[in-house]
């Protein structure tokens, strides 16, 4: 007995309520109390009430060093792992309304609580950067810049999809509208057609909302055709007409009986019947698709929803030979005009 004491006074110094230990190492079997006479856990820490730090890792103040604090606003704890309480990096969980609502926030200040929200989760799982008030998984308030590095990769933002009849990949952009809502006005989607392996396919579309919802106003077919619902302005347009890219050339047969047989309307489009199609205002002038497709069937072409469409400049070399033959009529007829006239 006398020699358990002699080691515990060797090795200890009790000096005014602190325990110092001499150098080496110092094991404890059992649980240790600080600030509390009766510890329920191995290390139980109790700094009583006030908003100081409970653990304080390297210097003497909360100016410097590394602080685990207990001591929220409405007794529910805050914790930080700080280079410096001020000015430098800090991470904490912390709650900042009466009712329990816990947090993750890396900043500046005291850990995101009253300092730059630089990363902010909330209870829900929403991250913001930025911001310490995440409506989505993750709200960025800033510009966000993606460098694509050489990594085998196609892209540096990816947008997963995974079913043809729901969860399509898209992005939305949205406004602030005169009520103070957050409206999504714009989306770029990709639609997909098939997630059979080795037949993967998806067409690529753009909405825009004009008086309400987004409306589809460009597809981008997954085999390279483009359709616009709307009228496409440009300064110009050329048609790849190539002599190297064309085979089994024909002359076109019979191209008057064909312009004879087509018919050219004027027309306004059923506008109020098909609003979602925003088809352009006034009279215009055109041709019937399904007339055309008895005539010249290869410029009428079929969509995805059934709607016929004509290819416009293809009847234009039918007009073209037309017309040729049309004069070489007009002039086989005045050669012979002219020889009845001579053989008068």
């Amino acid at each position: 007995m006398k020699k358990i004491i002699i080691i515990v006074i060797t090795g200890l110094l009790l000096v005014g309520g602190t325990l110092y230990a001499a150098n080496g190492d110092l094991i404890v079997n059992g649980k240790v109390g600080i600030g509390t006479t009766n510890p329920g856990n191995k290390l139980d820490i109790s700094g009583g009430s006030g908003t100081g730090a409970k653990i304080s890792i390297g210097q003497t103040t909360q100016s410097e060093g590394s602080t685990i604090q207990n001591a929220g606003t409405y007794n529910i704890g805050r914790s930080y792992f700080s280079s410096s309480w001020d000015d430098n990096f800090s991470i904490s969980t912390f709650d900042d309304s009466p009712n329990p609502n816990w947090t993750i926030g890396i900043g500046n200040g005291d850990g995101g609580w009253s300092g730059n929200k630089y990363i902010f989760m909330n209870a829900v799982g929403n991250i913001g950067i930025g911001t310490n008030n995440p409506i989505g998984k993750l709200d960025v308030n800033g510009q966000i810049a993606i460098e694509q590095k050489n990594f085998g990769g196609n892209a540096g933002l990816l947008i997963k999809g995974n079913s043809p009849t729901n969860n399509w990949p898209n992005m939305g952009f949205s406004l602030v509208n005169s009520a103070s809502a957050d409206i999504i006005a714009a989306i770029i989607g990709g639609q997909i057609v098939s997630n059979t392996q080795g037949s993967e396919a998806m067409d690529l579309i753009f909405y825009t909302a004009n008086n309400g919802s987004p409306l589809e106003r460009m597809r981008i077919q997954s085999g390279g055709g483009v359709n616009v619902l709307g009228t496409v302005y440009s300064n110009g347009t050329a048609l790849t007409s190539d002599s190297k890219f064309k085979m089994n050339l024909q002359r076109i047969n019979d191209p008057i009986d064909k312009v004879i047989n087509l018919r050219g309307i004027s027309y306004e489009w059923k506008r109020a019947e098909f609003k979602e199609k925003n088809l352009p205002e006034g009279r215009h002038y055109g041709v019937i698709a399904q007339e055309i497709e008895k005539v010249l069937p290869e410029v009428v072409s079929t969509g995805p929803d059934g709607t016929k469409a004509v290819a416009y400049s293809e009847i234009i070399p039918v007009l073209i030979e037309a017309i040729k033959e049309h004069q070489k009529a007009i002039e086989n007829q005045q050669k012979r005009i002219e020889q009845l006239e001579k053989n008068r």
